[in-house]
């Protein structure tokens, strides 16, 4: 909804609320090297998601050459997964679907999870603009606050008769074998249960400058702090372990320039340079446990990781043959500093977790094109056709530690990709 408070000053709100529950079975049946022999596993798993996010604006015209925007938003999700059930059996004999419980960590359990998540912000811009300049200045901050807990529970067999493990699941774990033939254990990990925020604080400036007819200069600064804090402990583990708190303040100074020179009516250069960063997420930095059932390994964050820097050069040439289309070729390059990256932590079981590198880099080239096939033919007309195609060849440089347990001492970044079309 949006509302003119008189020409040139807007105020809009704006909302959006979606709720979604997904209900899986999921069934394997395969050979288990482990056990030298077939296994069927099943897990029952249903999710439930809801997110509510509002944001207000404004957008204010103060004088012909001044303008002010500004936004607050507020956001809440929820995910919540009440009782995903696994279970595992051995294949004694296929043709007589005969099948014995496998009693072991991730069959017979029953898992219970909810996470809470709460984001507000807010900032404004003011831009100024002339004949030969456009400046804009601003400020922002945003934070971000999630609870995470889970508990985890296990039908341990006890009994001394081994036909009820050849019993199905709703029969096997009936009430009246709890006691005698199954005991439920509670088996909730330390790190089920964690708390984390982000704080970031920005104010930014930049200017576009029209130093002559074809040459157009486009720079900016934003200097930023963030706060990132994690820490985890359950009351409900089953073992003991000393709480996990991390902290992680960064404070970053990341600029851009950017230089349009137009050769012609149709065709400009450009030269880019920019400074970025990612931060790592809190899935990838709690230590919370995770069981990958596709591909059956455990997947954990590691509490340790910091920010990864990028900085990013361009340059690009353009060509613009008709209003809506355009051809254009791109060489660039990226370095990275503290890259994150899935690694694996268990070389028998594939686990895996989350580790910065020491540096990467990336080079590549990309083309694209955007074409009115109406200029071959008028029936054609208002029909477009449009490709983009890049080669990338990026190679870390991994820590002496990480050389431990790596194959190569270079190699391309994890899950990267040499070509996209």
């Amino acid at each position: 909804v949006g509302f003119e408070i008189k020409p040139g000053h807007d105020i809009g709100l704006f909302g959006l609320y979606t709720h979604l529950g997904t209900d899986t079975t999921t069934v394997i049946r395969g050979f288990n090297e482990a056990d030298g022999q077939d296994v069927a596993s099943t897990r029952l798993r249903f999710v439930e998601r809801s997110m509510a996010f509002s944001q207000l604006r404004g957008q204010h015209r103060l004088t012909d050459a001044l303008e002010l925007t500004w936004q607050s938003n507020l956001a809440f999700s929820n995910r919540d997964e009440p009782d995903t059930r696994d279970i595992t059996y051995n294949v004694v004999n296929a043709d007589m679907d005969l099948f014995r419980f496998k009693s072991e960590p991730g069959s017979g359990e029953r898992f219970f999870a909810g996470l809470d998540e709460m984001t507000m912000g807010t900032g404004a811009t003011l831009e100024a603009k002339s004949s030969w300049v456009g400046l804009k200045a601003g400020a922002s901050v945003q934070y971000r606050d999630r609870t995470f807990d889970a508990r985890r529970f296990r039908f341990v067999y006890v009994g001394n008769d081994p036909d009820v493990l050849f019993l199905p699941a709703e029969q096997m774990f009936d009430s009246s074998h709890i006691g005698p033939d199954f005991q439920i254990s509670e088996r909730t990990l330390p790190t089920d249960r964690y708390s984390a925020s982000l704080l970031i604080a920005a104010g930014f400036a930049s200017a576009t400058m029209h130093l002559s007819d074809d040459l157009r200069l486009v720079t900016g600064v934003r200097l930023e702090r963030s706060a990132q804090e994690l820490s985890s402990s359950s009351p409900f583990a089953q073992s003991e372990q000393m709480p996990i708190t991390t902290t992680e303040t960064d404070d970053s100074a990341l600029t851009a320039i950017n230089a349009v020179y137009a050769i012609n009516r149709k065709q400009n250069v450009r030269v880019a340079y920019g400074s970025t960063l990612a931060r790592p997420r809190f899935r990838e930095l709690a230590p919370f446990l995770f069981f990958d059932t596709t591909r059956r390994r455990s997947v954990s964050g590691n509490p340790d990781l910091v920010n990864t820097h990028i900085h990013n050069v361009d340059l690009r040439w353009e060509w613009f043959p008709g209003a809506t289309e355009v051809v254009a070729a791109s060489l660039f390059g990226k370095y990275f500093q503290n890259p994150i990256e899935q690694v694996i932590v268990s070389a028998s079981g594939g686990d895996v977790s989350y580790a910065n590198a020491a540096n990467a880099t990336a080079v590549g080239l990309e083309v694209e094109g955007r074409f009115d096939l109406g200029r071959f033919n008028s029936v054609l007309d208002g029909l477009r056709v449009a490709t983009n195609a890049a080669l990338i060849r990026s190679r870390i440089e991994l820590t002496p530690e990480q050389l431990l347990s790596q194959t190569n001492s270079t190699r391309p970044l994890q899950g990267h990709s040499p070509f996209a079309v």
